[in-house]
């Protein structure tokens, strides 16, 4: 899983300044972005396809394709400057790495412990927990209506967990919290990076991602040995769903405004429980339903809010 500017998976690369760009340019941007959406929504439906591999398996043989891919990208986007991107600023780069094992390695644990809905729903109040580090860290202003969709969804989070204690599924809950930690101290880290130094490259921070997963999947593995059909959900996971839909993000993310990334890629959230209902018949809890729904609200919320205010449309790359 990536950063996304007002969404719980925040793993998109820095934009770049602003600046006016045509109306044809602005609808390829929302037709992009919600193509992302509907990419990393099938995270549930890969894992929920699994017939023997556990999430370490998983993990492992995600990672590998996510690296390879995500480098081919970058080297064919970057050319010549490739291995100089990557050793530039390589502790950021390595730190930030680790914040997105924690996070990948969080959200893929939740999903083998809960429902998909209970673990996306929690997983959408990741910008919440990022704009408070960022408070803390990096001395940036909560407006006002942030404050308050904070309150709406905190309370939509706990209506959700304490179903959860109550049928005996803390550990899902937990294991997607851990996920949000870890996704909002690598946005507050690429925050920081983009801020102070704005022309550069921030894909390597998905390499190293892929990386660190791997390793620490590789030296907990018991066993490497999945079933090929396993084998191809996994690599098709980290090609198809993680690596393509960060560069759909990409193209997409840099023709539309920040509030209107935080709509469009709600498709995520909204998609991921649809795709498990209808191809394995997971129906959410009803706490997890009304939960979920409150933290939406709260969310959208905060996306229109923001809308209100002077948009930014970013040229395109």
């Amino acid at each position: 899983m990536t950063v996304r500017q007002d969404t719980a998976a925040p793993v998109a690369p820095r934009l770049p300044p602003a600046a006016p760009v045509e109306e044809e340019g602005r609808v390829l941007g929302i037709l992009l972005v919600l193509l992302a959406g509907v990419f990393w929504s099938t995270s549930g439906l890969f894992v929920r396809a699994m017939e023997e591999a556990d999430a370490w398996q998983l993990l492992f043989y995600r990672s590998i394709s996510v690296v390879v891919c995500a480098s081919a990208f970058m080297f064919w986007r970057r050319r010549g400057r490739f291995l100089s991107d990557l050793r530039e600023g390589l502790g950021a780069a390595m730190l930030g790495g680790f914040f997105l094992m924690i996070a990948s390695a969080g959200f893929v644990f939740a999903l083998f412990h809960t429902s998909v809905a209970n673990a996306v729903f929690m997983l959408a109040t990741g910008p919440f927990m990022t704009a408070v580090l960022a408070r803390i860290l990096l001395k940036e202003a909560i407006r006002p209506a942030t404050w308050v969709t904070m309150v709406i969804a905190g309370g939509g989070v706990a209506y959700m967990v304490g179903g959860a204690l109550g049928e005996g599924r803390w550990l899902g809950n937990l294991l997607a919290l851990f996920s949000i930690v870890g996704f909002a101290c690598y946005a507050v880290l690429l925050r920081a990076v983009s801020t102070r130094h704005r022309h550069r490259e921030t894909l390597p921070f998905v390499v190293f991602g892929g990386l660190w997963t791997a390793l620490i999947a590789f030296l907990l593995l018991d066993d490497f040995r999945v079933p090929v059909n396993d084998l191809a959900l996994c690599l098709t996971m980290g090609a198809v769903q993680i690596v393509l839909g960060m560069i759909l993000f990409l193209k997409g993310a840099s023709r539309v405004s920040a509030a209107e990334l935080a709509l469009l890629s709600m498709t995520e959230v909204v998609l991921s429980p649809f795709w498990v209902w209808l191809a394995f018949s997971e129906v959410p809890a009803r706490e997890t339903l009304i939960g979920g729904t409150i933290v939406m609200l709260a969310v959208m919320f905060r996306a229109v809010s923001g809308l209100r205010r002077r948009p930014t449309t970013l040229k395109p790359v």
